[in-house]
């Protein structure tokens, strides 16, 4: 990742949910662990889980200078490596926008079931596929039409 966006993720070994938001090593380690890193996986105990913190202790921060043109901050492109156990090493593809980028959007499944785990997270008491369906046709509703339970 590049210098800059180090600065960023600057909390090495979170302890709490709100340093976990700033760790590369966590959202390492979550999506390893349980595949994915969403609102319920940045909670205090799930940060202090002795596999999360293990693992966190295992992802070593590549940076680079070697800056994107179009986005300031960010390199050109990301890539994970992974150094297995049993000798080996497995790359992903070079990653240039993250998935939900206005250059790589979510599919409508992927944006229901993140909004789907918002909507979880708060404790929203109207059913989120009910609220998913009224917003895409937010211009024709009402607010009150808009959150009725």
């Amino acid at each position: 990742m590049s210098d800059t966006h180090s600065l960023i993720l600057r909390n090495h070994r979170p302890q709490t949910g709100l340093e976990a938001k700033f760790s590369m090593e966590f959202a390492m380690a979550t999506a390893v662990i349980v595949r994915r890193a969403g609102l319920a996986e940045y909670s205090d105990s799930f940060v202090r889980r002795s596999d999360v913190q293990d693992l966190m202790r295992r992802v070593v921060i590549e940076t680079n200078q070697n800056y994107d043109p179009e986005v300031s901050g960010a390199s050109a492109w990301d890539q994970v490596r992974v150094d297995l156990a049993a000798g080996g090493t497995i790359e992903s593809e070079k990653v240039r926008r993250a998935k939900g980028h206005a250059d790589r959007p979510l599919n409508e499944g992927e944006l229901f079931e993140k909004f789907r785990t918002c909507l979880d997270a708060g404790g929203a008491k109207i059913a989120p596929d009910v609220l998913f369906e009224r917003l895409k046709h937010l211009e024709e509703l009402s607010a009150r039409e808009l959150t009725r339970v």
